[in-house]
């Protein structure tokens, strides 16, 4: 099968331990699958050859330096088929995408399907049919009014400005919104004979969350911040951060028009796929968000707990950087932020942004 499993081993303490064994064994006759060892953060990444439907079991070894457990046994554990998850990272995401089609000026009538925020704005595209030489505008009856109104897109040849020898034609998508960030995934130009690509010729101008899918496809995130000093960029800051974050009286789940919010969170620039909410409790997820950081802590360096008000903390050896994502703005006077000095919230998005200092291994 040769498919990757991720696991975490903490120690009594719930401390990350480090350098403990993993194996995966086929019930049946006993047959090793695979083996890994945990990293400084109690991670670790372990290949195996089992199938789908195989009945396993996982024995853990604590480290031999520091012993701190017996060994572990989890047993009956069925293997299923899981999809891919292709996780579009935010670290150092900038405003703009560039396409760039080398040897050959830009024709017109190019399409471009692309999706923003994992359905948000689904099988949306963009064609660019103006007669113009050197630049082509968009043509905005082509685009729905919601995402003309987040990205603008331009394309120029290098007739009007020039990039190099090698690269003729660039399209560019950027941010027109501020203070938010968009996920754009299987981004793709419809054109069977076009040759492009997203890497541009420069280091300085390539957005460097670009990623490149099996079918050719690409995804990338798009962050504007316009800060004091006016520069660009989607940091958040841990100078003076502390390991905890009070939410007094709770993270809000109710919109200013009175509809249901969820959230989701993105830890160190990774977004993750689980919507929180009340919302969720027709259907199988996370009704509030204590409810989704506790059971997922290990893999997400963090937990949270309910008590004068929602309060998250770390439980990692290395600096946490979070952003909790709502899907619909709310009057962010309803609720008092506390704890780490890092925190803010933006006022027309809803989105609350701290760092959770690393705690003692």
């Amino acid at each position: 099968m040769g498919i990757d499993v991720q696991g975490y081993v903490g120690d009594p303490e719930g401390q990350p331990s480090a350098n403990c064994k993993v194996f995966m064994f086929l019930r049946s006759d006993g047959s090793l699958l695979g083996s890994a060892v945990t990293d400084e953060t109690g991670s670790y990444t372990m290949t195996h050859t089992g199938q789908v439907d195989d009945l396993v079991f996982i024995v853990c070894l604590d480290n031999d330096e520091v012993p701190d457990f017996e060994g572990l046994v989890y047993d009956r554990i069925t293997l299923v088929d899981t999809p891919e998850i292709v996780v579009i990272s935010c670290d150092g995401a900038v405003s703009w995408l560039d396409i760039y089609i080398p040897n050959q000026t830009v024709p017109t009538g190019i399409e471009i399907t692309f999706t923003l925020n994992g359905g948000d704005f689904t099988d949306a595209f963009i064609r660019f049919d103006s007669t113009s030489s050197t630049f082509y505008n968009v043509d905005n009856n082509d685009i729905t009014s919601t995402i003309s109104a987040v990205l603008g897109f331009s394309i120029w040849d290098q007739t009007d400005n020039p990039v190099s020898s090698e690269y003729d034609g660039v399209i560019e998508l950027f941010l027109i919104s501020e203070l938010i960030e968009y996920r754009v995934s299987n981004l793709t130009v419809v054109d069977s004979e076009l040759e492009f690509n997203i890497y541009p010729p420069v280091d300085w101008m390539q957005n460097p969350t670009i990623s490149k899918n099996n079918d050719g496809s690409f995804n990338a995130c798009l962050y504007y911040d316009t800060t004091v000093e006016g520069e660009e960029g989607n940091t958040i800051s841990c100078d003076g951060a502390t390991s905890s974050l009070t939410i007094f009286p709770d993270l809000p789940y109710v919109a200013t028009d009175e509809s249901d919010i969820l959230w989701q969170v993105e830890i160190d620039g990774i977004l993750y796929d689980e919507s929180i909410g009340p919302a969720m409790a027709a259907v199988e997820g996370y009704n509030y968000m204590e409810g989704y950081l506790e059971p997922n802590q290990d893999t997400l360096g963090i937990t949270g707990e309910a008590a004068i008000g929602l309060v998250i903390t770390s439980i990692s050896t290395t600096d946490k950087r979070v952003r909790l994502i709502p899907d619909k703005a709310f009057s962010v006077e309803s609720i008092t932020l506390s704890g780490t000095p890092t925190v803010s919230i933006d006022e027309s998005t809803g989105i609350i942004s701290f760092c959770l200092a690393a705690v003692s291994a």
